[in-house]
């Protein structure tokens, strides 16, 4: 009987730990993004426009070229709604593309 509880007890030992370092994983991965959403923000604001907001896509885990999709909303001053979209690469958090889409 003890070493069925033994063996018991270590079995959900190791199903904490996956659990705790795939949360892990997946909390570094969320920052990593917000990061790059963060300083794209910073180094591609437009002038002459009002932040509305911002946007994202969360890329594809199981490709090996996962790109991550995200954009900001800006309002001008007739009203007019102006997209940024930018494309960047999850590896290394580069911006692979950029699109400014205006009326």
């Amino acid at each position: 009987m003890k070493k069925q509880s033994l063996l018991y007890s270590l079995a959900l030992t190791g199903l904490a730990v996956e659990a705790y370092l795939q949360y892990n994983e997946s909390k570094k991965r969320k920052q990593f993004l917000h990061r790059i959403v963060d300083q794209t923000k910073h180094d591609c604001l437009l002038t002459n426009s009002h932040y509305i907001g911002s946007w994202r896509i969360r890329p594809d885990t199981s490709s090996d070229h996962a790109q991550f999709h995200f954009g900001f909303n800006y309002q001008d001053a007739t009203g007019n709604l102006e997209v940024q979209e930018f494309w960047a690469d999850v590896t290394n958090g580069k911006i692979i593309k950029r699109r400014l889409i205006q009326p």
